[in-house]
């Protein structure tokens, strides 16, 4: 999956959808969703943490307003 959405990057049709944020931020949502919830795969766990993540990342202004220009790192 991720060097699908890697592949993306060249294509300006995705870039201007917002996938870009998510290509650039891929591995670490991916390890912030396996430390949180190891058995997600068989739907088993939340995970809070990325949930909230991925709004921040969604809406980077209540990013910087909740949490400051660092964000969540």
């Amino acid at each position: 999956m991720a060097t699908r959405l890697k592949g993306l990057a060249d294509d300006p049709r995705a870039m201007q959808s917002g996938w870009s944020i998510l290509i650039g931020e891929w591995d670490d949502l991916c390890a912030l969703h396996d430390a949180e919830a190891p058995n997600w795969r068989s739907d088993d766990g939340r995970a809070p943490k990325l949930y909230k993540r991925l709004q921040l990342l969604a809406h980077p202004k209540d990013d910087e307003r909740e949490f400051g220009k660092e964000g969540m790192r």
